[in-house]
């Protein structure tokens, strides 16, 4: 991941729309529970990570795709 994009955007819902896989924008509720996530973190590139790491590995992504 390029670290630049988790250091830049102050809206987080940016890098959300940049990271999902699912061929859809992510819902209000996805979008909060990633970032609630990425609040919480003691790193937001890690967190960031975690999120794509939770889509690559969602059922819809792995049977689609």
């Amino acid at each position: 991941m390029n670290k630049s994009l988790v250091k830049e955007p102050p809206d987080g819902r940016k890098l959300l729309d940049y990271l999902w896989m699912l061929t859809r924008y992510p819902t209000d509720a996805e979008v909060e529970r990633s970032l609630k996530h990425v609040r919480q973190a003691a790193s937001r590139l890690e967190a960031y990570q975690d999120v794509m790491w939770s889509l690559l590995n969602r059922r819809d992504f792995v049977v689609n795709h």
